[in-house]
C-alpha cells in the first residue's frame, strides 16, 4: 500500500467515525433544556445603622442565604437541584435547568417562595430586617452539543485509522523478515 492509500483509508476511517459520532448525537441526545438564572441582592433595611454597616452585614448575610441553600431540608422543600454563587458583596446568582419552560416558570416560583419563607422565618425569629431583592429570571433554550459528538467520532476514527495503518505496516515488515 502506497502513501495515497495511507492516507485514504486514514481519511476514511475519520469519515466514517464522524458519521458514527453524528448518529449518536441525533439518536441520543435530542433533549432541549432551558437554563434559569436568577439574580438576587440581599439587601439591609435596619434604620438605625450606617450606609456602611448595612452594606458589610448584606455581605455577610447574603453569604448566610447560600448556606440556607445547601442545606438538605432546603433542597428537599424546593424539590429540584440547583446551584449559587456569591458574585460580589450581596449580589448572590441562582442557576438551574428545566425540562420545558412552564416547568422552569414553576421552578422559579417555587424557589422564590421557599427563599422568601425562610427569610421572613429568619426575620422574625432574629428581629432584623433583611430583604431580598429579586431581578425577574433570565430563561435560555441550551441544545445539545451535537458538533461535540460528530467531532469526537471523527477524532477517534482518525485515531483508529492511524492505528490500523501502524499495524498493517508492522505485519507486513514482520512478514518481509521471515
Amino acid at each position: 500500500m502506497n502513501i495515497y492509500g495511507k492516507i485514504g483509508f486514514v481519511v476514511c476511517t475519520t469519515l466514517i467515525g464522524s458519521l458514527f459520532g453524528f448518529q449518536k448525537s441525533n439518536s441520543e441526545i435530542s433533549t432541549v433544556n432551558y437554563e434559569t438564572v436568577l439574580f438576587a441582592t440581599v439587601l439591609s433595611s435596619d434604620a438605625d445603622s450606617s450606609v456602611e454597616e448595612k452594606e458589610a452585614s448584606s455581605h455577610f448575610f447574603s453569604e448566610a442565604i447560600l448556606g440556607w441553600t445547601l442545606s438538605p431540608y432546603f433542597k428537599e422543600e424546593v424539590g429540584f437541584s440547583f446551584s449559587g454563587r456569591k458574585q460580589e458583596r450581596g449580589n448572590i446568582i441562582f442557576e438551574f435547568t428545566s425540562t420545558t419552560e412552564e416547568k422552569a416558570d414553576e421552578k422559579t416560583q417555587k424557589f422564590i417562595t421557599t427563599l422568601a419563607d425562610k427569610l421572613t422565618k429568619y426575620n422574625e425569629r432574629a428581629v432584623t430586617q433583611f430583604d431580598i431583592l429579586l431581578d425577574p429570571a433570565f430563561t435560555t433554550v441550551k441544545n445539545p452539543h451535537k458538533s461535540f459528538w460528530t467531532m469526537g467520532g471523527g477524532i477517534a476514527g482518525f485515531f483508529f485509522g492511524l492505528f490500523l495503518v501502524e499495524v498493517y505496516i508492522f505485519l507486513r515488515q514482520k512478514k518481509e523478515k521471515k
